[in-house]
């Protein structure tokens, strides 16, 4: 068994959970509290939440931007076409039970319109990524050169950049906005020009190679990830604190203006602890047994990823009344996340007996 399989496959089942997680009622609980001690407690599950996509993205890079040598056609052949499909059958049937359940008239104009803009207001925005995830596929051979090339400085300066762009900007704009000052943006023609350092689809495949082929994590001391981890941890800290000081001035609400500004930071903790980790145990007697059971299920996230919207429009809220869970929303969404992954996972692990299927899959 390959020891970075293992590790890849806990990060897309913890990544899944999340990305569930992020769509649901717990998620965004700590709008819905009277400001005080339960909006903390709400908040910190909210501010790791976000770490979901960058994980799958770091996970896409250490995995594809290697060596390999693969041209525009075989990418397209090979790789992208494999995403439109799942594009397009998850599009289609999003559509179509949005259609059932709001008793609106089958459209090819507006089905059309879903597919080629994404289906995010008929139920489906969840699969952003994958659109956004094609974008990284199409651009995987230039990406590929620029990984190859990458050393401490660039890595450095990308995480320099993420950070003014993505955390000092919206800090700095936190005591004036709360205060009826408008937002202060960095020009656009400036953080047009730096996207590599920002976009999601750029920067956390690039993240993700670095670290997993260029830094040596097995010898890693562990006062450097003790060192990490409470620099992750202050990083949420700060995020709960703009969040709760945003919600309680000014206009006096609670958004989501702040949850991400150390996503990256979280991110690549959880990406670097996991695989310190399994760099450690891998010669014990029971990693055969911790493989044997994350391969096989983390080769099922994407069914669960793609099942769980639809789930979601057909027994979410009816879940919610049956169950009681109308006012403890936390632990609805961690229920249905566990029930989602479980009946999403046998059913893809039933559609991958199809061999057509198990190819896309």
């Amino acid at each position: 068994m390959v020891r970075h399989r293992v590790d890849y496959d806990l990060m897309r089942i913890i990544a899944c959970f999340l990305v569930i997680f992020n769509h649901l009622d717990g998620y965004t609980l700590y709008q819905r509290t009277t400001p005080g001690w339960k909006t903390w407690v709400c908040m910190l599950p909210t501010m790791i939440t976000r770490i979901n996509v960058p994980l799958f993205f770091m996970v896409g890079g250490a995995l594809l931007l290697n060596d390999r040598r693969e041209s525009y056609r075989e990418i397209i052949r090979k790789r992208v076409s494999k995403i439109l499909i799942l594009i397009t059958v998850s599009a289609t049937v999003i559509y179509l039970l949005h259609c059932y359940k709001t008793n609106t008239a089958l459209s090819l104009g507006s089905y059309l319109k879903t597919l080629i803009s994404g289906p995010y207001d008929v139920g489906g925005v969840a699969y952003w990524y994958l659109y956004s995830y094609v974008g990284f596929l199409l651009l995987l051979p230039i990406l590929r050169r620029v990984a190859k090339d990458m050393n401490g400085q660039d890595f450095g300066m990308l995480l320099i950049i993420h950070f003014v762009i993505a955390t000092v900007v919206p800090v700095a704009n936190l005591i004036p906005v709360a205060h009826g000052y408008e937002w202060t943006k960095l020009c656009t023609d400036l953080t047009g020009a730096l996207n590599i350092a920002v976009n999601k689809p750029i920067f956390y495949p690039l993240i993700g190679y670095y670290v997993d082929r260029k830094i040596n994590l097995s010898k890693a001391s562990s006062r450097y990830m003790i060192s990490l981890m409470l620099a992750s941890v202050a990083g949420i800290i700060i995020s709960c604190v703009c969040t709760f000081y945003e919600g309680t001035h000014g206009d006096m609400t609670f958004t989501q203006h702040y949850v991400q500004i150390f996503d990256y930071l979280t991110a690549i903790t959880v990406f670097v602890v996991i695989k310190f980790f399994f760099a450690k145990i891998e010669h014990k007697s029971w990693y055969p047994t911790i493989a044997g059971v994350l391969v096989p299920v983390g080769g099922l996230t994407l069914g669960m990823y793609l099942l769980d919207p639809v789930w979601e429009m057909l027994f979410y809220h009816r879940f919610n009344e049956i169950a009681g869970f109308r006012d403890r929303a936390m632990l609805a969404s961690l229920i249905w996340c566990v029930a989602s992954m479980t009946a999403s996972g046998f059913v893809t692990w039933l559609l991958k007996k199809i061999p057509m299927v198990a190819k896309i899959l």
